[in-house]
């Protein structure tokens, strides 16, 4: 049965998606060189650009911002600095490409207590993507299951994903994730990214989890 995030995790889903934009800032191309006619001399070539260095500490951001405390093999975590007193939510993430190496989509994934599932995940994937195929995601070759679009905004579309406890042991246990999505432009054509999972165990053990509050009930009339 497929697993949706409730209202609970709000602000967990804001901090995750937060990260979408920053990931599209690096994946910025250089100006190509100006040609040999003289109406182009005045123009620069550019220079390639150095990658943005993220903040590492909490002490280097403001309330809300997103630092990177470490990197746990093919997993970064992220944490967005919570308020003074309060700790700060972190989840893990991964940038995932296609088979020519594009970057394509983002993973990220969250522990969670108090809820049907343990963890929560937000998968990102471009705007043209075929929305009524939902996004299929299964464990060296397993078994995929789909989830739905949960809605699409400027950055790209988003399912908001729940998993059990014997999801997350098969991703304990196993190589490679997949997503698979069908791009709106070849609707008989699915694309298959892979989530390494490389560190997992790792960093999703190290991650402290958030506690969900009970969804309220609608008042009886």
């Amino acid at each position: 049965m497929t697993n949706r995030l409730g209202a609970g995790l709000l602000l967990s889903l804001t901090f995750a998606l937060a990260t979408t934009a920053a990931v599209a800032q690096d994946q910025a191309q250089p100006a190509p060189a100006d040609g040999a006619g003289g109406e182009t001399a005045g123009l620069s070539a550019g220079e390639p650009a150095a990658p943005r260095e993220r903040p590492t500490s909490r002490d280097q951001v403001q309330p809300g911002q997103l630092y990177v405390p470490k990197t746990v093999q093919d997993w970064e975590i992220r944490c967005g600095r919570a308020p003074d007193g309060q700790t700060d939510p972190c989840q893990m993430y991964q940038l995932l490409r296609d088979g020519s190496g594009t970057p394509t989509a983002e993973f990220t994934l969250f522990r969670i207590e108090g809820a049907a599932f343990v963890a929560g995940a937000m998968i990102v994937t471009p705007l043209e993507t075929l929305l009524p195929h939902g996004v299929a995601f299964s464990v060296d070759g397993g078994p995929p299951k789909r989830y739905p679009f949960k809605y699409c905004n400027p950055t790209g579309c988003v399912a908001e994903v729940g998993f059990s406890a014997d999801d997350i042991a098969a991703m304990k246990r196993g190589a490679k994730g997949t997503v698979t999505i069908v791009p709106v432009v070849a609707q008989n054509t699915n694309v298959d990214l892979s989530l390494s999972l490389s560190g997992f165990t790792a960093s999703y053990d190290g991650l402290p989890p958030r506690q969900v509050a009970p969804a309220q009930q609608p008042p009886q009339q």
